[in-house]
Parts: C-alpha cells; structure tokens; sequence
C-alpha cells in the first residue's frame, strides 16, 4: 500500500467522524425540538449521561490533537483513539436522544416521559 493511499484512507476516516459529529449536532437542532415541547409542558429536558459524556470525550479529543502526544498505542494517536470514542458516544447519544424524544419529535407531548 502506498503512502498516498494510506493518508486518502485517514483523510476520509477523519471527514467520516466529523461529519458524524455535525450530523449529531445538526439532526436534534433542526428537526422538531423536544425542548419547545417540553417548555409547553413546562417539563425541564436535561442532558442525558451520553451527552455529557460524548462531549467531555470530544473535548478531550481536540485537546489532546492539539498537543499531540508523541507515541502512538496500537497504531493511533490517543487523540485518535479519543475520537473514535467521541465517535462511538455519538452514536449512543444519538440513539438515547431520538429513543426518549421520539414522541416529541413527532409532536407529541414529552410529559409523559
């Protein structure tokens, strides 16, 4: 395998977590909100664990791709390995996100929940 093709590959593994990232931010933001339903209900919408989780991770992740610590474990980077775990929490807040407010999102009442 070639350099050239190895860097394509991490090129696109890294457009691939970003736009997960974007995409995780972007879907809750711009689709019904089960906030405004929430505030209808006058029903306080916290932060679930992923949440907090997945952001403190990504957090993490951009500190330590800045400071890049010189060895690698397993082949990566621990700024590597930090986001494919922020990756990984994406998707398990995502999924915690649209399991709880599925009815929200479909206009129903989140006062039930």
């Amino acid at each position: 395998m070639r350099l050239g093709t190895i860097v394509s590959i991490g090129a696109s593994a890294v457009l691939g977590i970003g736009a997960l990232l974007i995409a995780r931010l972007w879907i809750p933001s711009h689709a019904p909100h089960p906030t405004q339903a929430a505030q209808a209900a006058t029903t306080v919408v916290e932060a679930s664990v992923w949440g907090k989780l997945k952001t403190s991770v990504q957090f993490l992740a951009i500190l330590f791709a800045i400071l890049r610590p010189g060895h690698r474990t397993g082949g990566l980077y621990a700024d590597e390995w930090l986001m494919i775990a922020a990756a990984l929490l994406t998707i398990a807040s995502a999924v915690d996100y649209f399991a709880r407010f599925s009815g929200a999102l479909r206009g129903e009442s989140v006062a039930d929940r």
